[in-house]
């Protein structure tokens, strides 16, 4: 009997061994993560929005570099809705991001420092 070197390192009979067999057909059946702006209902729902917003930023008014924002994020549980979503430009909408993290931020160290009182 001839013994080889998985890739993982364990002395088996045939390569790759059972346990990362195993690991690459689940790899190759699992689906791949499809983020949200890469789905055709957050394509259609972008054109619907931007065509309600005339096609410019609600909060600067710029028609250039357009994105969707979500008002309440989806991680956050917002819904993928007209509702839920307003036109940005890339610029408020990077800026908003930066504020809702800092928020975000203050927010925890404000916790930390309460449950130590």
């Amino acid at each position: 009997m001839r013994l080889l070197i998985c890739s993982c390192g364990s002395l088996t009979e045939s390569t790759p061994c059972p346990r990362c067999r195993a690991r690459r057909d689940a790899a190759r059946n699992r689906q791949p993560h499809r983020a949200a702006h890469q789905t055709a209902r957050h394509r259609r729902l972008r054109r619907r929005v931007l065509k309600r917003d005339g096609y410019e930023c609600e909060l600067c008014g710029s028609e250039h570099d357009l994105t969707l924002d979500y008002i309440v994020p989806l991680q956050d549980g917002g819904t993928m809705t007209e509702d839920n979503a307003r036109t940005l430009c890339r610029s408020c909408n990077s800026r908003r991001g930066n504020e809702q993290r800092a928020r975000a931020r203050a927010n925890a160290t404000v916790g930390v420092v309460s449950e130590r009182t």
